[in-house]
């Protein structure tokens, strides 16, 4: 019986020696830990994602309750409508406004978590910036842009990206200049408004570079 041999991943992609730290790297396609720079593990309290966040923006990871206050507004802003008619659901709408008022100190109860899709598109809208969220399962590697408005110059737009490791917690990571980066959300594609759709542009070939590692990886690609 023939054996099909393994797919080779194209030389312009070949992964190098990895030369970072990558906590809980078995939760990270092994083809991605090459485009890590640098890695912050948060504390695993349950403030994990806003914590990260906070780092992504340069600020402390006890700034999360800013992270908290920020996305809350943006939720109950003049312009979420958007977003409304996004989640479509009142039920799943109310579980993140409950989730975003700050849970105070001390661990945080899993309904205070950050959940995606759900709030990636609140933290993207917010800072107007693509977010990137990695992990081994394939349908929670996903990037996030923004559900309406165009793309600030590329000199100023700066990627977030975010490790979802073990089912319970988030990273933050800082990824390598024009890196293979997940496909985007399939909710942006069908609800983002006809001036967001250069975000998508912006990021299309890097993200045809990720299905293309993806493939040599043997995984199916979205």
């Amino acid at each position: 019986m023939s054996h099909t041999p393994p797919k080779s991943i194209p030389k312009n992609l070949k992964p190098t020696p990895i030369k970072v730290h990558i906590p809980h790297k078995d939760q990270i396609s092994i083809w991605m830990h090459e485009f890590i720079e640098k890695v912050e593990d948060v504390p695993g309290d349950g403030h994990c994602g806003f914590r990260a966040v906070a780092v992504l923006r340069n600020l402390t990871v006890d700034d999360h309750q800013l992270i908290w206050y920020h996305l809350y507004k943006e939720l109950v802003g003049l312009e979420n409508t958007h977003y409304r008619r996004m989640i479509n659901n009142g039920r799943r709408y109310k579980e993140v406004y409950d989730a975003l008022p700050y849970g105070g100190i001390g661990k945080a109860l899993p309904n205070k978590w950050m959940t995606m899709p759900d709030m990636g598109f609140l933290i993207t809208q917010k800072f107007n910036q693509t977010v990137v969220v990695l992990s081994i399962w394939k349908e929670r590697s996903e990037t996030y842009f923004p559900l309406c408005g165009p793309p600030p110059p590329p000199c100023i737009d700066q990627l977030m990206c975010l490790a979802y490791v073990n089912d319970n917690h988030f990273m933050a990571l800082n990824l390598k200049d024009d890196c293979p980066i997940p496909p985007t959300c399939p909710l942006w594609r069908r609800h983002h408004r006809e001036d967001a759709q250069n975000w998508l542009d912006r990021y299309v070939s890097r993200m045809a570079d990720y299905n293309e590692l993806s493939r040599a990886a043997g995984q199916e690609v979205i």
